[in-house]
Formats: structure tokens, sequence, C-alpha cells
């Protein structure tokens, strides 16, 4: 991510004036293009390389959610200087019979030890040493005055309608249906289950 003039859109970062790269398969290429970020399909297109010929020295930030070792150290890689690496998510449980889950975390310790001349660390707002690779629970617990007001942005954000995220609603009683859906994958953003009271179609309880 890289500091822009903030244009209309309803994307966290255009509403905090980014620009933004996103890597995704060829059929949600468009879907990126609408939030006026930068598609890069990953399918096609080397996307470090992408990344480092858009940039010139790389992104400040990777939000990374697919997770994996050698996905994350890409990931890595796509940094500038002083820029951090946020793993929120991982795509699959199992990689070629390997568990992803304890393979990032082991990935992202790793990386978090590397020696400052390495880029291990960086210097943050206060001027303090500090992991370019942060888990995101152990510093909200740390800084928790941050955590607060930075959902609590969000949250007005969210009730102003300035940020509206990608997700496929799916009615309650098609849980199983959205059980189908993230196992073939294919849908946009978050899968959302809606109650009744929700959709507005819940009957009235007697009195």
């Amino acid at each position: 991510m890289r500091k822009r003039s903030p244009p209309k859109a309803t994307g966290e970062g255009q509403v905090a004036g980014l620009e933004m790269y996103g890597t995704v398969s060829s059929r949600q290429l468009d879907v990126v293009t609408d939030l006026r970020d930068t598609p890069i399909d990953y399918r096609t297109e080397d996307f470090l390389r992408r990344i480092r010929e858009l940039t010139g020295d790389g992104v400040g930030v990777v939000i990374d959610t697919v997770g994996g070792a050698g996905h994350l150290w890409l990931s890595y890689r796509a940094l500038r200087p002083g820029g951090r690496l946020v793993w929120l998510a991982s795509a699959a449980t199992h990689t070629r019979g390997l568990i992803v889950g304890p393979i990032s975390m082991a990935t992202v310790g790793l990386l978090r030890l590397l020696p400052v001349a390495l880029g291990g660390f960086a210097w943050d707002a206060a001027g303090r040493y500090t992991p370019r690779c942060p888990l995101m629970p152990e510093y909200a617990q740390a800084n928790p005055a941050w955590y607060r007001q930075t959902l609590a942005e969000l949250l007005d954000l969210l009730a102003a309608r300035q940020l509206q995220p990608l997700n496929t609603p799916v009615p309650l009683e098609d849980a199983s249906r959205a059980h189908q859906m993230l196992e073939q994958g294919g849908h946009t953003g978050k899968i959302v289950l809606l109650t009744d009271a929700y959709t507005g179609t819940a009957k009235p309880t007697p009195p």
C-alpha cells in the first residue's frame, strides 16, 4: 500500500487515501478494479515482480490471507524498507499434506527474529524498534489504547456506510449451502449467514 489522493470509493484503502494492490484470480479482476485498486492475477503473473514494477521499492504493508511458508516469504519480500507484513488468515488448512496454520505461525516467528540489518525490525511512529511481522492479537494486547481507537474508527466508518465490505449473504436456513461454497470457493468476500430477523422475514412472537 502506498499513499495517494483519496478517491471516492468504499474500500478501506480508498477511505484512508491509500494505493492498493490485490492478488486475485482472473474471474475477480473486475472486483478489485471496481474498488479502484490495481489487480494482479496471481495465476498468470509473478506478483512479487509485478509489485516491484509498479512501486519501484515495494509496498508499505502486505496483508496476507493465504498463509504458508512460501507465500509468507514472498509477501515479506514485497515490502519496502520499513514495511509491515500482517498475516491474518490461511486460505486452506492443508497444503501438500502439511497443516498450514502451525507452519505459518512458525514462518512469522522466524521472520520476526531477523536482525535489523536483514529487515526483521523497523522503527515505529514512536521511534521504537518493532517487528516487521507483528502478530495482531499480541500487538493489540500490548497496545490496548491503539486497538480501542482503531476499532472505534472502523465501526464509525461502517455505521456511516463509508466502508462497505465485500460479502456474500446467505440465509441461515441455507447454512449447508454456505459450507459448500466455502469448500468449493468462487465466492466474493466473506460468507455472511443472515437470520430472519435481519432479513425482515421473522414472524412476530405471539403475545
